[in-house]
């Protein structure tokens, strides 16, 4: 989102903001008028700014692959959006078999695309036409990237006569996923219609309520403090939208008046749901300023296996195994492996096997075996079984 020539213009991410939270969109265009708001963000992530860079590097991995296949391939690098626009254009009429960081304009929506591919069939250039591709660090589909690929497809329409019919894109495991474009682009229109609208009508002193969506973009602190500074439903752990709207419906607006609610049902909540929503409520506010949380622990039937009841009773002997890892890298990472043990005197104890890389990784897998198969033997137990799910690199 920018202003050009006392003009707003708007991205295809724009418009993904504002299908995850309308009070970001209302943010972002608040900054655009008042610089001040830059207060008001969160402070930089370091990890989104890794991811960044991750998704730069798949980019330019994609881009590198292109021209080993011998493609003819322009990259756009010009700094200015006219002079952009003029060289995609020129390059697309001059068939360019991949156009990298295409940039393209449609009414007051601008984008610069990942890559223009050249595939067969007719357009106002000729006997070809582009298509829009674009590369993401996920490993699977998200309903989004179809949102904004349609974007740039219409944008792209307007240069080429006709509307692709595919659109793609390239996973993170290098998978390309091809999409027909008319499966999504009524809905993009739809949305793009609310937006449109939502930014027509902005009122600066008309902010949206952030209890209604679950992320907040870049402004996820400010909403926090707005919705616990009216103690708002949304505050308690796994309540729904359908449950904070009936609740409100009964006059019920904070989490201290669930906390202290005297009825025993509310219309369309059952009584076991309620005490659940109030039990929770009660916890959370008992919580507040304590190092140590409160906690309830919540009646269960011993004589039916369910849940922890499946566990095998306690024994000196068990060994309890965690593992974490980094997805981040290629291939990921199992970077630390943990277990808690009981020693001879019966205290709780600590060993950590750590792999920097995964060469690392290996290492630590087959000392932790190593590990847990000579504590089993030295506790003189006859058997045991280590389950452990990893992705290593053979």
């Amino acid at each position: 989102m920018q202003i050009k020539d006392k003009s707003i213009l708007f991205s295809p991410s724009d418009l993904i903001t504002f299908l995850d939270s309308h009070f970001a969109s209302h943010m972002e265009r608040s900054l655009l008028d008042d610089q001040s708001f830059f207060e008001l963000m969160d402070p930089k992530d370091p990890m989104l700014q890794n991811l960044q860079t991750k998704g730069y590097e798949h980019e330019s991995k994609f881009l590198n692959s292109l021209i080993e296949e011998g493609k003819n391939v322009l990259e756009i690098k010009n700094s200015k959006y006219e002079l952009m626009i003029s060289q995609t254009k020129s390059a697309m009429s001059s068939g360019v078999d991949v156009i990298a960081q295409a940039c393209l304009q449609l009414e007051n929506f601008i984008g610069i695309a990942d890559f223009l591919i050249k595939v067969p069939g007719k357009s106002d250039f000729g006997e070809y036409q582009y298509g829009v591709w674009d590369t993401k660090l996920s490993k699977k589909m998200k309903p989004y990237f179809a949102i904004q690929l349609c974007c740039y497809a219409e944008m792209l329409e307007k240069y080429q006569g006709l509307k692709s019919e595919k659109v793609a894109i390239v996973l993170g495991n290098k998978k390309v996923m091809h999409i027909k474009t008319d499966d999504y682009f009524s809905y993009y229109r739809m949305l793009k219609s609310s937006f449109v609208s939502f930014h027509k009508n902005w009122d600066k002193n008309k902010l949206p309520d952030p209890a209604e969506s679950k992320f907040h973009g870049r402004w996820s602190q400010y909403a926090k403090q707005i919705l616990e500074k009216r103690r708002h439903l949304s505050l308690i752990a796994n309540i729904t939208q359908t449950q904070i709207k009936r609740l409100e419906a009964a006059g019920i607006f904070t989490i201290d008046e669930v906390a202290n609610i005297k009825l025993r049902s509310i219309p369309k909540i059952s009584e076991d749901i309620l005490e659940k929503i109030k039990s929770q409520a009660e916890m959370q506010v008992l919580s507040e300023n304590k190092d140590k949380p409160s906690y309830k622990i919540l009646p269960h039937d011993t004589e039916r296996n369910l849940g922890l009841s499946l566990l095998p009773p306690h024994s000196n002997f068990d060994i309890f195994f965690d593992i974490e890892g980094f997805p981040h890298v290629e291939g990921g990472l199992e970077y630390l492996w943990g277990a808690t043990f009981f020693d001879q005197k019966g205290e709780r104890q600590f060993r950590d096997f750590w792999g920097h890389n995964q060469e690392q990784e290996r290492q630590a897998f087959t000392d932790f075996i190593d590990w847990a198969f000579h504590f089993g033997r030295k506790t003189q137990q006859c058997t045991f079984i280590i389950m452990v799910l990893t992705r290593l690199q053979h």
